[in-house]
């Protein structure tokens, strides 16, 4: 398969810079950056409301695409099935983006909801009408009050006429729905309003009754993207909320659809990339909508594509591993799931360690090259995870001062956990002080004395696939996947060494 690219190092060289040109924070800048899973097309439609996903997913990806006038105009162009042709606009509402937005403080909000009275779905009402100036006039206006306070004035005034600020939703319903068209509301962020578990779970509750109200909307849409471990039973116990959680989608990333995504754009970058898949699949690529040819998602061409670029195996035989399946194994999470930036960023760099470790390979990528890639991915996504989960590398600290590798019995796990408990400072205290200091969010109620802490730690790892949980002769044992025990530096029994030979 080698002998199918001519000239390895100047194809390499021209993959490492089709790299190069894809953008750190993997936002949309233009068409040529947007590709749509065929498992994502139900998240974008309309009468979506809940999409889950884990960190970098897609979230903050799809909000960008939606919110800008001319990518989404390209989107409702060209991918007619997703039904956004009767869109005409799009607010985005993002706490992640506060730079350019004017949205309630997390001190507002935490002076809020100490009230026990707050109306938290009003609290929504108030946030989505302030998007919509032009429609609220004479109603509500967050200039009546100075800067610094309106909206404590906005706020207040939506706590006292509750029907006033259903009446003005339904108003932008019925206007938007008599022209047969929709305007979304796209709310995305929400880890970051509040840094109080309970305030957190409050404000999620009172955002999915208010979408539970306006389920059948056909003018006012709005859709929510939230990190998959916010959404637990403890936001799901109003009334009628399982006809609202039965529909969320989650945004999944599958083998075939990483390839596709890489393949996609190196395509968009490089001719001679796009000249090889050809080749190897005979198929014709194609341009038509900007996205790669559906059969690219098949999985035995894709195989072919990266066996001509990396060879068939991670060694001299197939008992090291085929290497179109090793590399997605080697970057799942304990949930077997990929983030696309993950997956890119280990293509790129297989690709500069062959550069510079095996310049005269016969492949484009060497397989010691792809195994560094995987500890560099892991590395990148370590500092990804501990941007959102805060708390979490204290809790594996543990298992690297302790000289622990995985996998080990749960017991030994929640013993260290639970070391120096006595003397105020067991790993879940020592979180729990920092969150109050630092105001992290963590996942679960400090306050609450009914739960075993060192359990809640552990199944919240694995709610968001840290670690992985496994039973073996009735004794649990804790696994942690390649993707963060590389970063983190925990050894393990077998497996891809912790730094390269």
């Amino acid at each position: 398969m080698a002998t199918l690219i001519r000239s390895t190092s100047d194809f390499r060289e021209g993959l490492i810079k089709a790299a190069d040109d894809i953008k750190d924070d993997f936002l949309p800048g233009s068409w040529a950056d947007i590709f749509v899973p065929p498992g994502h097309y139900k998240a974008l439609r309309l009468d979506t409301m809940i999409v889950e996903g884990m960190r970098g997913a897609g979230k903050s990806f799809w909000t960008e695409v939606l919110r800008k006038p001319e990518l989404r105009k390209q989107l409702i162009a060209n991918v007619p099935t997703l039904d956004l042709d009767q869109l005409a606009d799009c607010k985005s509402i993002s706490w992640d983006r506060r730079a350019d937005q004017d949205l309630p403080t997390k001190t507002t909000v935490k002076r809020l909801l100490a009230d026990p009275a707050f109306e938290v779905s009003l609290f929504w009402g108030a946030v989505i009408l302030a998007q919509f100036p032009g429609e609220t006039s004479g109603h509500l206006d967050i200039n009546d009050a100075g800067p610094l306070d309106r909206w404590t004035h906005t706020i207040s005034w939506a706590q006292k006429n509750p029907e006033i600020v259903h009446q003005l939703l339904r108003k932008i319903d019925s206007k938007y729905a008599g022209k047969n068209q929709s305007v979304m509301v796209v709310i995305d962020g929400l880890d970051v309003v509040s840094s109080s578990f309970p305030d957190t779970r409050r404000l999620l509750r009172g955002l999915f009754e208010l979408l539970l109200d306006f389920r059948h909307a056909r003018g006012l849409r709005m859709k929510v993207f939230v990190r998959e471990d916010m959404i637990s039973r403890s936001q799901a116990d109003f009334s009628d909320a399982s006809k609202l959680f039965n529909e969320k989608v989650n945004l999944d990333w599958s083998q075939e659809d990483l390839y596709a995504l890489v393949y996609h754009y190196m395509g968009q970058r490089s001719k001679r990339f796009k000249t090889l898949v050809e080749r190897v699949t005979k198929i014709r690529w194609t341009q038509r909508t900007g996205l790669a040819h559906a059969e690219l998602f098949n999985a035995v061409s894709q195989e072919k594509v990266f066996v001509a670029l990396a060879g068939p195996y991670m060694g001299s035989q197939p008992t090291k591993g085929h290497v179109y399946r090793w590399l997605f194994n080697h970057l799942a999470d304990g949930k077997r799931r990929v983030s696309p930036r993950t997956f890119l960023k280990a293509i790129k760099a297989a690709l500069e360690e062959t550069k510079t470790r095996f310049a005269t390979h016969p492949y484009v990528m060497h397989h010691e090259g792809i195994r560094q890639g995987v500890r560099r991915a892991s590395h990148d996504r370590v500092i990804e995870l501990a941007n959102e989960y805060k708390w979490v590398e204290n809790a594996l600290n543990v298992l690297k001062v302790n000289r622990l590798a995985v996998p080990l019995d749960w017991q030994k796990l929640q013993a260290c956990w639970m070391k120096g408990r006595t003397a105020g400072s067991s790993t879940v205290q020592t979180i729990e002080t920092l969150s109050r200091q630092r105001e992290w969010l963590i996942p679960w109620d400090t306050e609450d004395r009914s739960i075993e802490k060192e359990i809640a730690l552990r199944d919240a790892l694995v709610d968001i696939g840290v670690l992985q949980i496994r039973a073996k002769q009735d004794v649990l044992r804790i696994d942690l996947p390649d993707i963060y025990r590389l970063g983190y530096g925990i050894g393990r029994f077998g497996g891809i060494s912790r730094s390269k030979n």
